[in-house]
């Protein structure tokens, strides 16, 4: 009640001139002004904020956040796409009534949640008009604080009780069995839990996805696309540090980052690979029991958490991710030995990168063979996420990011 009052204080003193409104309109245009690069943006000015509280340095990313996720919607309202304009917009509060602006269920869907009409089309292609509906409104909700007890350091039920002994309340996520959803707002990054590395920050989908590779007991686990290593660092939780898992990535930087967040996890059983861009895996890593490609993808499935993803994709983009994530799998398959399993990820609802690319694959490999999802998880279980055959979640249906993950196997 203490911390609705407060934001209340600062959200009126924001109406006025002053240091608080000032960066937020400074922030929102420095991410307007190249979208690819607006997280650094937004981050970067909460940085500089130095002379705001941690209040007030809360209010500014979130009032950017939502001038950024209902940029459409805003500029109609107030006429102007300008910041103080969409500001000024935000302050008032008022919904648009898209039903009076037009009757076509896709101009509508898009004026009134902020999409661009290309994305909505798409959505209602997939899924129908009502469903999209719920999805947009859904992807402009705020993400839930989702974490992964590290089995390396502790169980879901200990990392809770070291929680609760913090003053930090926390409840088991649905789906997803290391998972638990944090309900005190606090700077994870300085709970003692997360610095001794007994959890790290993963949203529930992506530890679905980690959990679909189901590492074989001292197996050999190659990720392709590792980044900084979310699903890695669950992988090797997994694996219980035995077997091996090798990490695969174009950005030194980002395996750089995954290097310390494994020492501070617990984990030793870590290989980390630069792979050049437009180069091959090494051979070496070959014969892997599982092959994980967790492929660059649109996104449009954690608009939640990075809304300018509307308006930095485009329908271009889309076909050639598409066509990049097929020379990815192309790329990694000759490592997955026979009898062992790739596995496909995507963040992203797009079809056209989920299952046109992996139906491509299995259709021009007779060696493939579909896995489902059943036969990892369990019936009950694999028709909680997807359609009991693939992995398929959605804010709207299961409260986690968007995510798509489908099984192959090569043949022995």
């Amino acid at each position: 009640m203490q911390d609705d009052s407060r934001e209340a204080q600062i959200k009126a003193r924001a109406g006025e001139d002053g240091p608080v409104r000032r960066r937020i309109l400074a922030i929102t245009d420095q991410a307007a002004g190249d979208w690819g690069r607006a997280p650094d943006a937004v981050a970067r000015g909460l940085r500089e904020a130095r002379d705001l509280s941690s209040a007030e340095r809360r209010f500014v990313g979130d009032a950017v956040h939502e001038l950024i996720r209902h940029r459409r919607r805003l500029a109609h309202q107030a006429g102007s796409d300008a910041p103080a304009a969409l500001y000024e917009a935000w302050l008032c509060g008022a919904i648009l009534d898209g039903a009076a602006v037009t009757d076509d269920p896709c101009a509508r869907i898009a004026l009134v949640h902020s999409y661009p009409d290309w994305m909505v089309e798409r959505f209602i292609t997939a899924f129908g008009a009502e469903a999209a509906d719920r999805l947009c409104a859904a992807m402009n909700r705020r993400a839930p604080l989702t974490v992964r007890a590290n089995r390396l350091k502790s169980d879901r039920d200990g990392l809770a009780a070291r929680l609760a002994s913090d003053g930090i309340e926390s409840s088991p996520t649905r789906l997803a069995r290391d998972g638990l959803t944090l309900h005190t707002r606090q700077n994870v990054y300085e709970m003692s839990a997360f610095r001794d590395g007994w959890m790290e920050l993963q949203d529930e989908g992506s530890q679905l996805c980690a959990e679909l590779v189901a590492p074989p007991p001292r197996g050999t686990v190659v990720d392709a696309c590792a980044g900084a290593g979310g699903k890695t660092l669950a992988i090797g939780a997994l694996l219980q540090n035995r077997g091996r898992i090798a990490a695969c990535d174009i950005s030194d930087r980002k395996l750089e980052e995954l290097r310390r967040r494994a020492r501070r996890a617990g984990l030793t059983n870590l290989q980390a690979a630069l792979i050049p861009a437009g180069t091959s895996p090494a051979p070496s890593l070959a014969p892997a029991d599982r092959v994980l490609v967790d492929a660059p993808c649109s996104g449009l499935g954690v608009i939640r958490r990075h809304p300018e993803t509307k308006w930095r994709v485009g329908p271009g983009e889309v076909a050639r991710l598409a066509r990049r994530q097929r020379a990815i799998l192309e790329a990694y398959l000759p490592l997955v030995k026979p009898g062992g399993r790739l596995i496909y990820a995507t963040c992203s609802l797009s079809p056209e990168e989920n299952d046109g690319v992996i139906d491509g694959l299995l259709a021009d490999h007779p060696e493939l063979a579909p896995v489902s999802a059943k036969e990892v998880l369990g019936k009950e279980r694999a028709l909680a996420i997807g359609d009991g055959e693939r992995l398929r979640v959605r804010p709207d249906l299961h409260d986690t990011d968007g995510f798509f993950a489908a099984i192959v196997r090569r043949r022995a």
